[in-house]
């Protein structure tokens, strides 16, 4: 349980940086989301998801 809380911390501090409105897109990518399925799940276009991916340092899916 230490190394999950400390996990959490690790991931909360990583995103510090990143705008509200574009951690949702980060964290679902980093859950192993791909950019089409993020863009379905938040109701979004594929481009706009996308982008704040590309801005937030976020690596880009292969098929995507």
């Amino acid at each position: 349980m230490r190394y999950l809380k400390a996990l959490v911390v690790f991931q909360a501090e990583a995103l510090r940086h990143i705008p509200e409105a574009e951690k949702p897109e980060i964290l679902l990518r980093r859950a192993g989301f791909k950019t089409k399925e993020i863009a379905q799940m938040l109701g979004k276009q594929y481009m706009a998801i996308a982008k704040a991916l590309s801005r937030a340092g976020a690596t880009k899916d292969s098929e995507d």
